[in-house]
């Protein structure tokens, strides 16, 4: 992380190594799921946190805030979580890619709004499955040219990002 920490997503939560001591974090104190696939630092510390089968997770001043499909979220399996020029978050779950604009999540996890919006990409959109294959980490990359390549099970897919956002 930008202040020196490591953090690592596991099996058993997450895992902070900082001057020489672990802190984990897992359900127990407010990870909706200990599976833990993807982590995004925001500039300011913030953690966004895919889970498998708990959605996503904000972890600011030391408190969790879990985004789920009950909130709006396409999938509760996040393998990965890529970010746009434009401020949204691209996710790769079981069911397939989806975008969010980090804003709307912020205002979410602040209590400014009651849900947020996914707009899901699949088959209709083009791509040969719309199911992600997130076993195989990193599950995505963002290329130079700002190009989001995803893993599905049966190739994968590349996204470019537009102001029409499409496949």
């Amino acid at each position: 992380s930008r202040d020196g920490a490591l953090w690592v997503g596991t099996t058993g939560g997450l895992s902070c190594l900082r001057n020489g001591t672990f802190t984990n974090y897992t359900t127990r104190d407010g990870l909706s799921n200990d599976y833990v696939r993807a982590i995004v630092e925001e500039p300011d510390g913030t953690l966004w946190l895919g889970t498998y089968g708990g959605g996503l997770n904000r972890f600011k001043n030391g408190r969790f805030t879990p985004v789920t499909t009950k909130e709006g979220l396409f999938d509760d399996f996040v393998s990965r979580i890529l970010e746009d020029d434009r401020g949204n978050f691209w996710m790769l779950g079981n069911r397939g890619i989806f975008r969010v604009s980090r804003a709307e999540l912020t205002d979410f996890a602040d209590g400014r709004v009651g849900s947020i919006t996914s707009i899901a990409y699949g088959i209709a959109d083009g791509m040969i499955s719309s199911e992600g294959e997130g076993n195989a980490q990193p599950a995505g990359w963002r290329a130079a040219d700002g190009k989001l390549w995803f893993p599905t099970i049966k190739g994968v897919a590349v996204l470019e990002p537009s102001p029409v956002n499409s496949l």
